[in-house]
């Protein structure tokens, strides 16, 4: 089954005007953060600050709540809309669980 997700991003993949992005090692940047998260955000980020920062959009699926500081989601949303991009919020607080047999997927997990 692995093969088959393997060949359709090769045939995706042919198709880019462009090659996929890979972060480079923390090794490779002058000013790697310790939080490896926080690494990661911040290269998204610059990488999408590139084309232009009113072009960057932000979709978080995401609670709201804070987390431990620089690297967690609602880091990565202050940064963006400091650097006038876009949020997409969903809360999953408001998503209604959907079952199409009509059973809670929760159901006797209590």
């Amino acid at each position: 089954e692995g093969e088959q997700w393997v060949a359709r991003y090769r045939t995706v993949a042919a198709r880019l005007a462009s090659p996929p992005r890979a972060m480079p090692p923390a090794a490779a940047v002058a000013e790697a953060a310790d939080n490896p998260f926080e690494r990661c955000n911040r290269w998204l980020l610059d990488t999408a600050l590139a084309c232009g920062g009113d072009r960057v959009w932000l979709l978080c699926l995401w609670d709201g709540r804070r987390g431990d500081g620089a690297g967690g989601t609602a880091h990565m949303v202050e940064e963006v809309s400091r650097h006038r991009g876009h949020v997409l919020h969903i809360d999953p607080r408001d998503l209604q669980a959907h079952d199409p047999a009509g059973r809670r997927p929760d159901a006797g997990l209590a």
